[in-house]
């Protein structure tokens, strides 16, 4: 237990309710990392109804992947409209589990989930689209394609 951070013990929901701040002191590491995040952000994607499990009640997949969709397409349209103006220069990451991130593969690229793989405990994938395209798809009401670079890889990651 003395080698954890001492925010490690912490409740989850004493995180997230101020997740913003939380984390933060006052050292150089610290300023670094918040002056790298947008600290307003505020969640595209959000879950009207609560999951329960007794009664069942999840997503069902169509929703989630809807919601996946236009939380990655939201954020990609901001970046487009980014204070730098050079949206090639600006990287969005996103972190979730094995569900959406498969179905982010499907809806970003149009491919079967089956070349996607199931996802292990840590993994990464990283997507690119044209400036043009995403534009031309978000004026004309279109799906943009995203180009695949790394799908589900964990090559560099360790599990502990």
């Amino acid at each position: 237990r003395e080698s954890l951070h001492k925010k490690s013990l912490v409740p989850v929901h004493g995180i997230l309710a101020d997740w913003g701040s939380y984390w933060l002191d006052d050292s150089e590491a610290e300023k670094t990392r918040q002056s790298q995040i947008d600290m307003n952000y505020e969640s595209h994607s959000k879950i009207e109804e609560p999951y329960t499990f007794f009664p069942f009640h999840v997503e069902p997949t169509e929703a989630q992947r809807s919601r996946v969709r236009d939380t990655v397409t939201s954020l990609a349209k901001q970046q487009l409209n980014s204070k730098t103006g050079n949206s090639a220069s600006e990287t969005i990451m996103l972190f979730s589990h094995g569900a959406p991130v498969t179905l982010m593969f499907e809806e970003l690229t149009g491919r079967d989930r089956s070349e996607h793989g199931r996802s292990s405990y840590c993994c990464y994938s990283i997507y690119k689209i044209d400036r043009d395209a995403l534009e031309a798809a978000s004026d004309s009401g279109a799906k943009a394609v995203w180009e695949a670079i790394q799908v589900n890889q964990a090559e560099f990651l360790h599990e502990t």
